[in-house]
């Protein structure tokens, strides 16, 4: 609903036209830490894409059959 920023914007006038444009552009490329991804999350996507689509595993450790 950022059009309906602007418009108020431009009615307002004055500085209020910047503003609008500045929040209308908050809103629309996300503007704040509430759209990061946690570092948690982030972290499992990057060992998704280190892995690829492959079905490999990492083991912590080495056990010995023998």
């Amino acid at each position: 609903m950022w059009w309906a920023i602007l418009v108020l914007g431009e009615h307002a006038g004055g500085e209020w036209t910047t503003r609008a444009r500045n929040a209308a552009l908050a809103i629309g490329t996300g503007g704040d830490d509430a759209d990061r991804v946690p570092d948690q999350v982030q972290l499992l996507a990057d060992i998704r894409a280190a892995f690829g689509k492959n079905d490999a595993a990492i083991f912590t450790v080495t056990c010995s059959t023998s």
